[in-house]
């Protein structure tokens, strides 16, 4: 007779699911119950029963795979640390390029205010205005300075090669985080493992991968400038992007960040050592 504490469809996994579906359900379980806090898949007859059901053989191959679940969960932490060091100097540089895109709308800004008085021929009004342009100021900018028809331009060079040293000083935490994801990704390729990975991690990574773990303005963004190139390409076009959108494209993206076999090698031996560590109980 069927426990009526188990559902029907559990009972039916019992019966048919592989040793490697099993420990999957099992631990998206644990992680709806401990991490997540969402109504978990299993009750607790119902999680005792899948492993209940294991022949000894079966309980081998089960093991293996709780193993790579393990294996994640000791790396989450690790890598964790990686994506703070790269996501705090990424912020800061966000930052400033926040203030470079707010310099770009006061330009428009002060243009627009300097249309309406030259078209109003208020000799007054042109007068003050140039005044004021004089003695304006902008942190990390340099002078503001007009073109030959008196349209304001504010010098942003010195803002840029500040970004830029902040992109330079960001390579290392860059390389790292690059680093530990093609390793993660080579041993989950190896052990065909990918179903295990905690929904948390795995989204982590995805997000780094797709360039929205980082909020980057748009103009900014050397990956929608690049996606804007693909999306052309497909239409059977050639988007060719101009100077300036090239030259704001400042911030990286992850098929951009620098693959370092050094560090992908030290990565990779890390995640073996937890390997073994939790093969052999320790």
């Amino acid at each position: 007779m069927a426990n009526a504490k188990i559902s029907k469809k559990i009972q039916e996994l019992i019966k048919t699911a592989t040793p490697k579906q099993k420990a999957i359900i099992v631990c998206r379980d644990w992680v709806d119950k401990n991490q997540i806090q969402e109504t978990p898949l299993l009750t607790e007859e119902e999680a005792k029963a899948i492993i209940d059901s294991l022949t000894p053989e079966e309980g081998k191959e089960y093991n293996k795979w709780i193993r790579a679940y393990n294996v994640y969960a000791e790396v989450a932490p690790i890598i964790g640390l990686a994506i703070a060091q790269y996501r705090e100097q990424a912020e800061e540089i966000v930052g400033y390029l926040r203030v470079l895109e707010s310099y770009a709308q006061e330009e428009n800004h002060l243009n627009m205010i300097y249309e309406a008085i030259k078209d109003s021929k208020s000799k007054t009004a042109l007068s003050t205005f140039d005044a004021a342009i004089k003695n304006l100021r902008f942190q990390y900018a340099g002078k503001t300075t007009r073109d030959e028809e008196g349209y304001i331009e504010i010098e942003t060079e010195s803002l840029y090669s500040l970004i830029r040293e902040k992109i330079k000083q960001m390579g290392w935490a860059m390389m790292a985080l690059k680093a530990f994801i093609i390793a993660l990704d080579e041993w989950t390729d190896k052990h065909k493992s990918k179903k295990l990975l905690p929904p948390t991690l795995s989204g982590l990574l995805d997000d780094i991968k797709a360039d929205t773990i980082i909020n980057v303005p748009s103009t900014y963004s050397r990956r929608l400038l690049k996606d804007r190139i693909r999306q052309a390409e497909k239409r059977g076009e050639t988007y060719t992007p101009t100077i300036a959108e090239q030259k704001k494209a400042i911030f990286p993206c992850y098929e951009e960040m620098p693959e370092d076999k050094e560090f992908i090698e030290m990565w990779s031996n890390r995640i073996a050592q937890i390997e073994n560590s939790l093969k052999n109980g320790k």
